[in-house]
C-alpha cells in the first residue's frame, strides 16, 4: 500500500489465486460470507505472506474518515497511515510480535479481542484462525492513554464483540487464549 495514497481502492476484497490453497479451503467460504477485505501491502512481500490481515467492510468504509481524527503524539514521528501500513507489513511478514508492545489481548480475556499497536494508532479485532487477524475498529492511541481512566479501550472491545455476535458465523468466532502463541506463529528465520 503506497503511503498516503488512496486507501479504499487498495483494500482488496476476496481471495487471490496466489494464496496457499489450504488457506483458501479453510477460510474462503467464511470470509466471503462475512464480506471481509484483505489488507495487502505494496510493494508485495518478497517472501510472501506468513500471516494475514483482513478488515471488515464497515472498517474499510470508514477508514479514511477515521484517519483524519488521528493525532500524532510526537511531531517527528511518521504519519499514522505510514505507521499502520508499516505494522501491517511487519505483521504479515511473520516477524516476531512483542507482547504487549506490538499487540496485546484485551480484558475480558474471554472475549478474544486483541489490539495491534503502533505509536499513534490502535487497531482492534480478533483472530478467527491462527495467523489471521480481522480488524473492525481503530482508535487514536494518544486519546486512549489517560492516567485517570485506564479502560478507555473497553468500548472498542464491546464494539468488536457485538460485531462478531451479529455476524453469527461460528467459524469466525475468536480464538480464545491469553498467549500470543495461541494466535500467532513466527516465520522461521
Amino acid at each position: 500500500m503506497p503511503y498516503g495514497g488512496e486507501v479504499g481502492p487498495r483494500l482488496q476484497g476476496g481471495l487471490r489465486l496466489n494464496y496457499n490453497m489450504q488457506y483458501i479451503a479453510c477460510y474462503g467460504c467464511s470470509f466471503e460470507e462475512a464480506r471481509f477485505d484483505r489488507a495487502e501491502v505494496d510493494p508485495p512481500l518478497k517472501r510472501g505472506y506468513w500471516r494475514h490481515i483482513w478488515v471488515t467492510r464497515e472498517f474499510a468504509e470508514g477508514f479514511e474518515q477515521e484517519l483524519t481524527r488521528l493525532t500524532v503524539g510526537d511531531p517527528d514521528s511518521v504519519p499514522p497511515i505510514e505507521q499502520i501500513w508499516a505494522r501491517i507489513r511487519f505483521f504479515s511478514d511473520g516477524r516476531k510480535m512483542v507482547y504487549p508492545y506490538d499487540l496485546r489481548n484485551l480484558r475480558p480475556i474471554g472475549e478474544g479481542i486483541w489490539e495491534l499497536k503502533t505509536l499513534d494508532v490502535r487497531l482492534f479485532g480478533w483472530f478467527p484462525f491462527k495467523d489471521c487477524f480481522v480488524i473492525h475498529a481503530m482508535a487514536d492511541a494518544n486519546v486512549l492513554h489517560d492516567e485517570k481512566n485506564s479502560d478507555l479501550w473497553k468500548p472498542y472491545v464491546d464494539l468488536v464483540s457485538a460485531y462478531i455476535r451479529e455476524l453469527g458465523i461460528p467459524a469466525l468466532n475468536p480464538i480464545l487464549g491469553a498467549e500470543t502463541q495461541n494466535v500467532l506463529s513466527n516465520r522461521p528465520q
